[in-house]
C-alpha cells in the first residue's frame, strides 16, 4: 500500500475507534447486555462457567471481558461501570477496519479505503460495536477465518491450517448461528468454483494434494479450542455436548414461534431498516449509498472479478448474498443480526467504488471520489447521532427495547432512600 494510501486508512481506523470507543458509558445497559454482563460477573467473581444451551450464546464474550475487567481495577464484576465491559466489543469493530488491510492485493487500495471508510462510519457496525453482546466478535472471528482460510490456499502452510481451524473454533463458541455463516460459506464456495474453469479444473487435485497433517492441524486446532472454551477448561464436562445439543432449541426460536414470535418480522425487514427510516420525528436515517456501492460491487465480482482473485472475490459477492437471504428468511429478526451480511456486504460496496475510482473516466473518478465524501459525511453524522445524541431513543432505528436513561434517576433514588 502506498504511503498516502497506508495514511489515509490509519485515519479511517482512528475516525472508526472514536465512533466505537468514546462515552461507552453513557447510556445504561440494554437487558441483553445486562443478561451478558451477569454471566461475565459470575466467571470473573467466581471462576466458574457453565453453557447454557438454551440462551445466552457461547463463552468467547465472557473470558475475553476478563482481562479488560482487571485492567479496570475492579475488585468484583458489580464494580465496573458499563465502560470495561464494552470495550471488548468495541475493539473487535475496530478489528473488523484493520481486518481489512489484507486484502489490498486482491481488490486494491482504493477497494480497500472505500470499504474501511463505510466499515468505520456505518451507523449500523459502530452503534452495535457498543453493545456488550457476541455480534462484534462474531462477525470479526468469521471474517478473519475468510482470511485465514484463504492464506492457507495461496500459501499452504501448517501455520495457517492452525490459524484457521482455531478461528472456526471461536466462532463456534461465539453464537450457535455459526453453522448458518459455515453453511452460507461453503455454498458460496461451491458457486464460485462453478464459474471459474481454471479453479474447476484443478481443484480436486489441489484437495487431494492438501497434506493430512494439515487438515489434522485445522481440525484439531478447531476441537482444541471448542473442547477448552465450552467445559470451561475442563472444569463443566457437559459444556461441550450442550455446544451441539442447543441447536434444537435455537432452530425452534429461528422458526419464530412461542414467545420468540415477539421477535418476528417480515423478510425485508434489514434491508429496509438501512435503506430509509424515520419515525416521525428526528433525524432521517439511511445507509442506500453502502447498499448502492454494495449491489455494484456484487455486480462487477460475478461479471468482472478482479484478476488477482476471480474466486475469492466472487465467493465474497455470493456469501454477502447467501447470508443475506438466510437471515432474511429466518422469522426471528433482532437488528443487531443484519451485522453478519451487511459487512461482507460493506467489502463489496469498496470492490464497486474501487472499481469506479479505477476507471480511466477522469469525469467518473471526480464523480465517485465527490459521493464518496458525500457519503462518508452523512454516514458519520448518522453514526455521531446514533452513538451519541439518540444512543436510548427511539427515533434511532437501531435502538431495540433499550433501557431508558431514566433508570439511573431510579438508581440514585433508591441509593438515597437506603441511606436514609
Amino acid at each position: 500500500m502506498r504511503i498516502v494510501a497506508l495514511i489515509a486508512f490509519i485515519a479511517i481506523v482512528c475516525a472508526g475507534a472514536v465512533l466505537r470507543l468514546a462515552d461507552l458509558g453513557d447510556r445504561p445497559f440494554h437487558g441483553d447486555e445486562a443478561n451478558q454482563a451477569a454471566k461475565a460477573v459470575i466467571l470473573y467473581d467466581t471462576g466458574r462457567y457453565e453453557y447454557d444451551p438454551h440462551e445466552h450464546h457461547g463463552p468467547t464474550l465472557y473470558y475475553g471481558v476478563l482481562p479488560l475487567l482487571w485492567l479496570s481495577g475492579a475488585e468484583t464484576g458489580n464494580d465496573a461501570s458499563e465502560i470495561p465491559y464494552r470495550r471488548l466489543p468495541a475493539l473487535f469493530g475496530i478489528g473488523l477496519i484493520v481486518l481489512l488491510l489484507p486484502l489490498r492485493r486482491t481488490l486494491g487500495d482504493a477497494a480497500v479505503l472505500a470499504a474501511a471508510l463505510f466499515t468505520a462510519l456505518s451507523p449500523a457496525m459502530s452503534f452495535y460495536a457498543r453493545y456488550f453482546i457476541q455480534e462484534s466478535l462474531f462477525v470479526c472471528f468469521a471474517f478473519a477465518a475468510i482470511l485465514a482460510t484463504a492464506a492457507y490456499f495461496r500459501r499452504p502452510a501448517i501455520a495457517y491450517a492452525l490459524l484457521t481451524g482455531a478461528l472456526f473454533g471461536l466462532l463456534h463458541a461465539t453464537k450457535e448461528t455459526s453453522v448458518v455463516l459455515g453453511a452460507c460459506m461453503v455454498f458460496s464456495f461451491g458457486l464460485s468454483v462453478l464459474l471459474d474453469a481454471k479453479t474447476r479444473a484443478t481443484l480436486s487435485t489441489r484437495i487431494r494434494a492438501l497434506p493430512p497433517t494439515h487438515i489434522a492441524a485445522a481440525l484439531g486446532a478447531g476441537s482444541v479450542v471448542i473442547l477448552l472454551l465450552f467445559s470451561a477448561f475442563f472444569t463443566h464436562a457437559r459444556g461441550p455436548l450442550d455446544a451441539f445439543l442447543t441447536y434444537q432449541s435455537y432452530f425452534t426460536r429461528a422458526e419464530g414461534t412461542g414467545s420468540t414470535a415477539l421477535h418476528e418480522q417480515p423478510w425485508y425487514y434489514y434491508l429496509e431498516l438501512l435503506a430509509y427510516t424515520y419515525r416521525e420525528a428526528g433525524p432521517r436515517w439511511s445507509e442506500a449509498p453502502v447498499l448502492a456501492f454494495g449491489a455494484l460491487g456484487i455486480a462487477v465480482a460475478l461479471v468482472r472479478p478482479a484478476k488477482e482473485a476471480p474466486v475469492f472475490s466472487r465467493f465474497l459477492a455470493f456469501y454477502a448474498l447467501t447470508t443475506l437471504a438466510a437471515f432474511s428468511l429466518i422469522p426471528y429478526k433482532t437488528p443487531w443480526n443484519l451485522l453478519p451480511f451487511y459487512q461482507p456486504l460493506i467489502v463489496m460496496a469498496g470492490l464497486g467504488a474501487g472499481r469506479l475510482l479505477s476507471s480511466p473516466r477522469v469525469a467518473l473518478r471526480v464523480g465517485t471520489a465527490l459521493l464518496l465524501l458525500l457519503s462518508a459525511g452523512g454516514l458519520g453524522r448518522q453514526a455521531w447521532q446514533a452513538n451519541f445524541v439518540y444512543a436510548a431513543d427511539t427515533r434511532n432505528p437501531y435502538v431495540y427495547a433499550h433501557t431508558s436513561t431514566a433508570m439511573r434517576r431510579l438508581v440514585q433514588r433508591v441509593d438515597h432512600i437506603t441511606a436514609i
